[in-house]
This record gives C-alpha cells, structure tokens and sequence, in this order.
C-alpha cells in the first residue's frame, strides 16, 4: 500500500540555533518545522528535502504533518511540523547528537 504524497518541502538549516528552534523532540520518532505558507491537513504525507548544517548532499525524509501553524498566527511564522517516521532513526539520532551540548535558550517554532 503506497501513501499518497500531497506536496514536498525543502529546508536548509545552517545553524545549531536554527536547528534547536525547528527540532521537535517531542514526538516519538523526533520531527522538524518547516516554515511555509502552502497549505496541508494534519496527516498529509510530504517529501521533505532537508540539508542539515554542513551537509553536502539532501536528506529525503517522508512524513506526516503533525503541526500547523497557519498565516493568521502572529506570534510564530506559518508553516507545518512533519513528524519523522521510524525509518529516520538515524537522522534523529544525528540530530539529537548535534543538539546535546545546546542550551536550550531559543524559543521553539512548535512548543
């Protein structure tokens, strides 16, 4: 059984800031923001396209929209969280590794 993918993203994080602001370690399988104004349904599958910090080459990751933070939000920017799937435990865990000496100071784009 295939899922249908409703759309894909690309998200380029250069920074350990930006990348501890768009992580969301909070769900199961760990999960990115991805700023944008297209818009999605909870539990539509996206491509997503990250390239994380000094990476050469593009992550493909296929997830599920888990967060919408929609235009009419003035206190974050649009965009949607896209939860990580348990084959992305690598990626998780690369993540986590970068974040582990982070200070946890900059305010999240989900929570």
């Amino acid at each position: 059984m295939s899922e249908k993918i409703k759309g894909m993203l690309s998200l380029q994080i250069t920074d350990i800031e930006e990348l501890e602001k768009s992580y969301m370690p909070f769900l199961e399988n760990g999960g990115i923001f991805i700023p944008t104004e297209n818009f999605y349904n909870i539990g539509d599958t996206i491509l997503v396209n990250l390239n994380l910090l000094d990476d050469i080459e593009s992550v493909p990751i296929l997830g599920v929209i888990v967060w919408i933070t929609p235009k009419s939000c003035h206190e974050h920017s649009p965009g949607v969280g896209v939860s990580f799937n348990k084959d992305n435990l690598k990626l998780k865990n690369k993540i986590e590794t970068h974040l582990v000496d982070s200070s946890n100071n900059h305010p999240s784009y989900t929570i």
